[in-house]
Formats: structure tokens, sequence, C-alpha cells
């Protein structure tokens, strides 16, 4: 009977430790697995004096840039460098459903409001904006283009991001 129980026990053992290893395998993803590597931002555009938004590809997190441009200059780009944080340009770090279905638009959808909304505590940005036109151009969307470039950004739970670049013609394109 003993000759019969060890081999027993070493088969049990070796599928248990076989069936670990492949239930570890399939197992999801850590919580904290999605802070340790950047996140990256797809998909993004601009309107306002420059307000920049950028978003994941499934939608559940955005950042946004904005600063007053009203004043800019009318025969050259302006070119704001600034340090997150900054009293020149806020940025935010939004959490929820959808994000992108409210940015830039007259049609807020309660369901794709942010459910979570940070500061960001680190990074480094550029935003360009071509001059503001005169006369009857001053009046049309989409008459001026704009650039934001944001590098090393951390939001205040420690979610860091990929570079964001985000290139838009609707700056001075106003919601309302």
């Amino acid at each position: 009977m003993r000759r019969l129980t060890r081999p027993l026990f070493c088969v049990l053992a070796f599928v248990g430790v076989v069936g670990c290893g492949a239930d570890q395998a399939s197992s999801p993803p850590a919580p904290n697995e999605r802070e340790s590597s950047p996140l990256e931002l797809t998909v993004g555009d601009a309107c306002g004096d420059a307000y920049f938004w950028a978003v994941t590809d499934s939608g559940d997190v955005a950042v946004t840039v904005s600063m007053k441009a009203r004043g800019r200059s009318l025969v050259e780009a302006t070119a704001l460098e600034f340090s997150v944080p900054s009293a020149a340009a806020t940025v935010e770090v939004l959490e929820g459903e959808n994000l992108a279905r409210n940015f830039c638009t007259d049609m807020l959808d309660a369901a794709s409001e942010p459910k979570v909304r940070q500061d960001a505590v680190a990074g480094q940005g550029t935003i360009t904006l071509e001059p503001m036109p005169e006369g009857p151009d001053s009046l049309s969307c989409g008459s001026v283009s704009g650039e934001l470039e944001l590098t090393d950004l951390e939001a205040d739970n420690g979610t860091t991001f990929a570079p964001i670049r985000v290139t838009s013609d609707s700056i001075g394109c106003d919601s309302g």
C-alpha cells in the first residue's frame, strides 16, 4: 500500500504545480500593472483658445490641457513652454467612460462625465498656436492650427503617460 501512495502523491503534486502555473498564466494583470508602464493616449483634438485633450483607445482615461490665449500675437506663432504644475496651463487627468464624447461639444452626455478628476503633478509641455486671424477669418471656426506636446506626465495617483502629441485645426472653435 505504501508503494502506491508515494507515486500517487508525486503525481498529485506534479498536477498541482502544473495547474497552478496554468492558472497564473491566465490570471488578470495585477491592479498596479497599469501604473507601472506609461499609459498611451491615442486620440485627441483641441478647440477654444487653447483647450487640448487626448484619450486612451478605450476612452476611460483622458488628459486635458488648457490655457488662456486670446491675447496672442496677430503676426507670429505663440509658443508656451511650461512645467507641470503651472500657473499658465491647467493639466488634468480624468477617468470615466467614453470621455471623448464630451470634449469640444455642446451636446453633453451625462454618462460620459468624468468619475475621477485629478491634477497632474509632473511633466513638461509646449503649446504652439498659429497667430490669431484678423477680419472675417477671425470668426471662422477651424481657421487656426495648434499643437500640444507633453512629456514625462504623471498624475497625482502615480500613473505615468507616454509622450502626448495632439495637433488640431480647430483652435478658435468654441462650444456653446
